[in-house]
């Protein structure tokens, strides 16, 4: 009986051992040279927030400031147009809104209100100095 108790204590003790065997994870990563088409994205990102009525959409990890920074954008023009006498309401009109800058540069929208919706959404990317980038230089590779 003792050999019995153990066996199954080897028992056991092996299945936690293969229970805890930690599994690979593999990470894949697109190379330096391979950039997205942000020229492109920046209209794809506005046409996934006018159709969510929101600034609260998916995006893209190789864009990721870009992304945030148009995001938040978006959200301070939103602030801009909420209705500060009707909870959950956007007040007619055209709101402009930059992101944080930063070393490179920010990001800014112009989001249209008609009829209380969000009717269009346009973002740009800005260089540090106010200028507008070359998208022909954001045509990915």
């Amino acid at each position: 009986m003792k050999k019995f108790g153990i066996l199954v204590l080897l028992l056991l003790l092996n299945f936690s051992l293969a229970a805890c065997k930690k599994e690979e994870v593999t990470t894949t990563t697109q190379p330096a040279a391979v950039r997205p088409n942000l020229a492109q994205y920046r209209f794809d990102l506005a046409d996934d927030m006018l159709e969510a009525q929101s600034a609260s959409v998916d995006t893209i990890a190789s864009a990721t400031d870009s992304s945030n920074g148009w995001i938040q954008a978006v959200e301070r023009a939103l602030e801009k147009a909420e209705s500060t006498t009707v909870p959950n309401t956007f007040v007619n009109g055209t709101y402009t809104a930059e992101s944080d800058k930063r070393q490179l540069g920010f990001e800014d929208a112009t989001v249209v209100i008609s009829d209380g919706e969000i009717s269009s959404i346009t973002l740009r990317r800005l260089n540090s100095d106010g200028s507008e980038v070359d998208y022909t230089q954001w045509a990915g590779k």
